[in-house]
């Protein structure tokens, strides 16, 4: 029996809109199985849909953080050179700092050692003032008794004045009187021994004096008078009959008698009037042979 167009409507209608009905069709034609599948693989496929749905809006919102993270990233990396160029720039700057230090340590070391030293040459100028303290008042204590000698002295030294004054007064009477003598007695021989009548006086040739000179004839004398006889004064005799030759050749003759008159005469002044010529007396009797010398 075939359907009018109604039925076929109000059945396709059923179908699409009443699932119960649809299974039994399906059951009926033997597909009821496959329906249920298909419904549920339906069900499936719209979870499925929903859930790569909600897979793209995490996708597209993953796209987003991703983007934000690579632009986080190239902020980093871009932090991260600035930090290695900061790095490198600490690095350099530590190592400045490590020399500076190590300078510094060896500046204060330096230092210490010339405070070390310092100290040590503070303590040895401090010695040493405390020395020239204890020095300059030795000094002064010295001073003051220099002071006091030299007061002493001056007065000493002035009666040593006086008495060396009073001396040579002594000696100069002394003198005159033992030249005095020394002509009488040299002028009384001469008579005895040769026969000759002689003045004899003191002379000055350049201010240098002369005892006794005389001449007569071809014959002259010249000599000294001494109270003690050393052998120096035998040469500065022979050294003024020198200067008579070179400033007086006047007063000598062809004939010389060199002549001493003495109280006492040290052993080697005779031994060398005798080898040079020189007659050496005193009052009472001849300590060398007169000779009569040939001038040169």
């Amino acid at each position: 029996m075939a359907l009018s167009a109604e039925e076929k409507k109000r059945f396709l209608k059923s179908l699409d809109e009443d699932k119960e009905f649809r299974y039994a069709v399906a059951g009926y034609l033997g597909i009821g199985e496959i329906l249920k599948r298909l419904d549920s693989l339906e069900e499936s496929m719209v979870k499925l849909w929903e859930e790569v749905k909600s897979l793209r809006e995490d996708f597209n919102t993953s796209k987003s953080d991703m983007s934000t993270l690579k632009s986080d990233v190239s902020v980093l990396k871009s932090d991260v050179g600035t930090l290695k160029g900061d790095m490198s720039t600490l690095k350099s700057d530590v190592s400045t700092l490590k020399s500076d230090v190590s300078t510094l340590k060896e500046d204060v070391s330096t230092l210490k050692s010339d405070v070390s030293t310092l100290k040590s040459d503070v303590s040895m100028l401090k010695s040493d003032v405390s020395v020239l303290k204890s020095d300059v008042d030795t000094l002064k204590s010295d001073v003051s008794i220099l002071k006091s000698d030299m007061s002493t002295l001056k007065k000493d030294v002035s009666t040593l004045k006086k008495d060396v004054g009073d001396i040579r007064t002594t000696l100069d009477r002394l003198t005159l009187t033992v030249e005095d003598e020394a002509r009488s007695v040299i002028k009384h021989r001469i008579k005895r021994d040769l026969n000759m009548d002689i003045e004899l006086d003191r002379i000055f040739i350049d201010e240098r004096e002369v005892n006794i000179y005389g001449a007569v004839n071809d014959i002259c004398v010249v000599g000294e008078a001494t109270v003690r006889l050393g052998a120096k004064l035998i040469d500065e005799l022979l050294g003024k009959i020198e200067l008579i030759k070179h400033e007086r050749p006047d007063l000598l003759r062809r004939k010389i008698i060199k002549v001493i008159y003495t109280d006492y005469a040290v052993p080697d002044a005779v031994e060398t009037a005798r080898n040079k010529k020189v007659w050496i007396l005193r009052r009472k009797r001849d300590l060398t042979p007169m000779v009569i010398e040939e001038v040169g």
